[in-house]
């Protein structure tokens, strides 16, 4: 019984893999609301460099040794 069924069965399963392939494919073009284009963010360095100093200096507040204040009692 299992020589008989098997043909049957492993071709199965390569058309369930592939349908499968196909379902997800067509789920993920229909959900791709937001263009490539509109999720590149342009950003300078000069940009990333200031926010992050001022985060920085947020989160610091409390020490000379700019360690965050999580870190640092005095």
């Amino acid at each position: 019984m299992y020589y008989v069924l098997k043909p049957y069965y492993s071709a199965r399963d390569q058309i369930m893999t592939l349908k499968d392939k196909y379902d997800a494919y067509k789920w993920l073009s229909e959900n791709n609301t937001v263009s490539r284009k509109k999720r590149i963010n342009k950003f300078t360095w000069d940009e990333l460099y200031s926010t992050g100093e001022e985060e920085g200096k947020e989160a610091c507040t409390n020490n000379k040794l700019y360690v965050y204040d999580d870190y640092y009692s005095s």
